[in-house]
């Protein structure tokens, strides 16, 4: 069974660092992913209906690595629980687990490295 939750604008989903047991789908509305840094969010993008968000985690079971906050007056998200999705993903060939566990690496250390960039910058824009 399909659930959807209904949020209004300025409430968070959920926060960098946070355990995760489920990815979304946007129905409605707009979704903020949102970056912390010395106590000032950044919004790395926005996500409108059909987008999907929160998978990171699934793949490598790690905290959540940005945070979701609705940007929109009301949005309305559809769950898909870790719990019910491990079965169907352990059914898959292989090589498409072999593809999606290496993009979702890859992605979390472009993501690792462009945080040290912004170290690096940082320092440099202080000399």
């Amino acid at each position: 069974m399909k659930r959807v939750f209904k949020f209004k604008q300025g409430d968070i989903l959920f926060n960098e660092g946070d355990a995760s047991e489920a990815m979304y789908i946007v129905e409605t509305g707009t979704i903020a992913i949102t970056k912390s840094k010395e106590g000032t969010k950044t919004t790395l993008t926005e996500l409108k209906e059909g987008d999907l968000f929160g998978e990171m985690a699934f793949f490598d079971n790690s905290t959540r690595s940005a945070g979701a906050v609705v940007v929109s007056p009301t949005a309305s998200v559809v769950e898909l629980p870790f719990a019910s999705l491990k079965q169907q993903y352990e059914d898959m060939p292989f090589w498409i687990k072999t593809i999606i566990t290496s993009t979702n690496r890859h992605l979390r250390s472009a993501n690792g490295r462009i945080q040290e960039l912004e170290e690096v910058i940082k320092n440099l824009k202080g000399y």
